[in-house]
């Protein structure tokens, strides 16, 4: 995972591996470390994941709703067809704020 700090409130996640059982943990560890540094705008890069598991989601949504019980806001980006069919599949895409790439996830954040 790669974490960039794009300007005072906005801090991306790139995850550089797919989102299973041990990467749980970890993910939520840094977004919630981000939290309590004050960055509550969130961006998480999907692009290069192939497969996440039933734990993974549950952690973008556990992490997620903590975000926005901060008063934040979190953005997933670049989630390819069969990672976005399952999020359908699982009605989660509803309550997630997916947008197609880096630039329209900022401009959401910026308007919120």
């Amino acid at each position: 995972m790669e974490i960039l700090n794009l300007d005072n409130d906005i801090i991306v996640f790139i995850m550089k591996e797919d989102i299973m059982g041990y990467m749980v943990d970890t993910l939520k560890d840094r977004i919630c470390k981000s939290l309590s540094e004050n960055k509550k705008k969130v961006i998480l890069d999907l692009n290069m994941i192939d497969y996440i598991d039933s734990l993974g989601i549950g952690a973008v949504i556990e992490v997620f709703k903590k975000i926005r019980k901060e008063n934040g806001n979190m953005v997933i980006i670049n989630v390819s067809q069969p990672i976005y069919r399952l999020m359908t599949m699982l009605n989660v895409e509803k309550i997630l704020n997916i947008r197609n790439n880096m630039e329209e996830a900022i401009e959401f954040l910026k308007s919120v």
